[in-house]
């Protein structure tokens, strides 16, 4: 009978065309949020109970609410947390059959199990009745789980937040396995639908079924940066989305429909969940059949092609567009204009109107008052002195000191040389696209704040602003970086600081530390090489130019390891410093799951660089100090819950900086300069 019904309402599908997709997305949108409003205004009140004998031999203190045919037990006693969960389970329910029509019932005796301690869930796993030994063990390994046989689901990881993200995600996972929707058959609709819904209700993406699989080598590094992206709080997966359905990308939509669940890459997550999102807010009276008939194993282009009804391969650029436009929708109903648009009006400016746009954007950020801009204040208070001047030339070392038995002199090469152009692109590729743009920086050799480039540049202020970051924050993150640097370490950074020369004697426009960072082969002359150990270890016995072949090994692994002593010291605290005031770093090996660890860590320390400064590690301890700030963030939710709340409330600041610079830019567009006429017309 469903088949049948299915048949109809997908027959029944009227035509539909592309420019009715941004309308019909907009209804969809406002009509989910009232639906989701409508499930929890008719949901009955959830009341209180006590633990029934068998849940008592846990031995766990259980605060026990009940309704809407869910049972919620939280170990530890927080009975506002326990009704939240229930009542975000039941309002799961009722939206999936608001939404599809299709039967929404949980198993009979559903029972939710929130230990919020590992005390907790030991007593769970070790004395549940349908768990052994072994598959204890198994489960112990998840975040949380379903316990086989029975209608018992528990979460044990992170903390409340968590706990409700991965309840409400049990609850559509089994609606959508009663439908014969599996992750494992269909990780499409499963995962998309999965994130999309759950967001709906909870407003998180925190709970992966399968993490995004690395892809290749050459995807690899666009996967992390994605991810990284995708796990910020406050993020909204359907903007990531924009472009991902772009001719340029190579993807098969069709494919996607049939990859396993550990195939899905980042991008793949993303694509699904805004499929599901174009689902539901575009064709929501489809829905229904389309998860009947895919959970009945019909092939999901077929279902697509009649439900949507229009061919395949126009989806793709429905999407594309469709997703474009959601944006300045979205956008325009939080107040604000979509990226797309301001850089739309920033392109439209001639170059005195955009030096206006900064001005405006000055006057209007001093107006604001947020909690980026309070920290951003409170850096640039710090110090009242003026940066450098930018160093002409690093400088190099001098071979009559370090190599007198090898005193080949050195020259400067001019930076058109056929030469310098490979190891620049080398050793100084280009930037990450969220990367600061910087007007000041701090100089590692130097250990002083310095100008590198022009105040208010005016593309530079657009980008930084676009990109969520006020004027000012690069001089505020260059502060922050002056009062984190190790003063015990500045022989070591100064001594990577130096610029690289060949064995020729050519002086290169990059530092040591740009070369050694390249990972690459290079030319290592021994006034470099022992320039370092002299002045960082003070060795002048060890080695001596020219240096021996023979001792080549030897030397080379001592200034590799300084190296990494450097390196690990200089981007714990640039990541630090940029996560002062944005909810994310540029991207480093070593850092891509550390971001809420080191939001946690500035907000635990109220946002204080004087405070926080004296907790860094030297170099030597860069390790042990990552691997504490993961183990207390798994051992206190309550103080991971803190890096969460400190990089959503920057994201909201950021949108705040938007709307001001949407109005710099229209102020700016409309700006007309005063009249250089000596008798204007009258």
């Amino acid at each position: 009978m469903l088949r049948t019904l299915a048949a109809l309402a997908l027959g029944a599908a009227p035509a539909h065309g592309a420019h009715d997709d941004d309308a019909a997305g907009a209804r969809g949108r406002d009509e989910l949020a009232a639906l989701l409003r409508e499930c929890r205004a008719a949901l009955k009140p959830v009341v209180a109970d006590e633990p029934e004998p068998h849940e008592r031999a846990f031995g766990l203190p259980l605060v026990v609410v009940e309704g809407n045919g869910v049972r919620v037990l939280a170990a530890g006693g927080d009975e506002e947390e326990a009704r939240r969960v229930a009542e975000a389970m039941a309002a799961a329910r009722a939206l999936f059959g608001t939404l599809t029509g299709l039967p929404a019932t949980f198993p009979g005796g559903v029972s939710a199990f929130l230990l919020g301690t590992p005390a907790a869930k030991e007593a769970f796993l070790g004395k549940h009745p349908r768990l052994g030994p072994e598959a204890g063990a198994r489960l112990a390994k998840l975040e949380g789980a379903g316990v086989p046989g029975t209608a018992d689901w528990a979460w044990w990881e992170g903390d409340a937040e968590r706990r409700l993200d991965g309840l409400v995600r049990f609850s559509f996972d089994w609606l959508f396995r009663a439908q014969g929707i599996t992750l494992e058959q269909h990780a499409w609709l499963h995962e998309g639908l999965g994130f999309y819904l759950t967001h709906a209700v909870t407003g998180t993406y925190l709970t992966w079924f399968v993490r995004p699989g690395a892809g290749s080598p050459k995807r690899a590094g666009a996967n992390a940066a994605l991810l990284a992206r995708m796990e910020e709080p406050g993020v909204d997966w359907m903007e990531l989305a924009h472009g991902l359905f772009a001719p340029v990308q190579a993807f098969d939509l069709e494919e996607l429909l049939h990859l396993a669940p550990d195939e899905l890459e980042a991008a793949d997550h993303v694509r699904v969940q805004a499929l599901a999102g174009y689902l539901v807010e575009v064709h929501r009276s489809a829905l229904g059949a389309i998860v009947a008939r895919v959970g009945q194993g019909e092939d999901p282009r077929a279902v697509l092609e009649e439900a949507l009804g229009f061919p395949f391969d126009e989806l793709r650029a429905r999407l594309d567009g469709w997703l474009a436009q959601r944006a300045v929708l979205v956008a325009r109903a939080a107040g604000r204009l979509s990226e797309g648009e301001l850089r739309a009006l920033w392109a439209a400016l001639d170059a005195p109107q955009q030096v206006v746009a900064v001005a405006a954007l000055r006057r209007r950020v001093a107006e604001l008052d947020t909690q980026q801009l309070r920290w951003l204040r409170a850096a640039l208070a710090r110090s009242s002195a003026a940066p450098l001047p930018p160093g002409a030339n690093a400088p190099y070392f001098d071979p009559k000191v370090h190599a007198p038995g090898q005193p080949i002199a050195r020259k400067r090469l001019p930076a058109g040389h056929a030469k310098v152009k490979p190891i620049v692109a080398s050793a100084r590729p280009a930037p990450e696209a969220r990367a600061p743009r910087l007007a000041f920086d701090y100089d590692w050799g130097r250990g002083a704040v310095v100008r590198v480039a022009e105040p208010d540049e005016p593309e530079a202020v657009f980008e930084n602003a676009l990109a969520g970051l006020p004027p000012d924050a690069d001089l505020a993150r260059a502060r922050v970086l002056a009062l984190l640097d190790r003063p015990e370490e500045r022989a070591l950074q100064a001594a990577f600081a130096h610029a690289y020369t060949d064995r020729d004697g050519n002086v290169y426009p990059v530092t040591l530390y740009d070369m050694w960072a390249t990972g690459t082969t290079m030319e290592m002359p021994d006034v470099d090489t022992l320039g370092i150990v002299h002045e960082v270890l003070d060795e002048w016995q060890r080695w001596k130019a020219p240096v021996p072949a023979t001792q080549h090994g030897e030397l080379y692994k001592t200034i590799g390891d300084l190296f990494q002593r450097a390196r690990r010291a200089r981007e714990l605290r640039l990541t630090l410093a940029e996560l002062y005031l944005a909810p994310s770093a540029v991207l480093r090996k070593g850092y891509e799951t550390q971001t809420l660890n080191l939001q946690a860590l500035w907000a635990a320390l109220e946002s204080d660089p004087a405070r926080l400064a004296p907790e860094l590690p030297a170099s030597e301890g860069w390790e042990a100090f990552l691997a504490a700030q993961v183990e207390r963030c798994k051992r206190d939710p309550r103080h991971y819950a803190l890096g969460r709340r400190r990089a959503a409330q920057l994201r909201r600041d950021a949108e705040a900086l938007l709307v001001a610079l949407g109005a710099a830019l229209e102020e700016a567009r409309t700006h007309v300069p005063p009249s250089t006429d000596p008798d204007p017309p009258r």
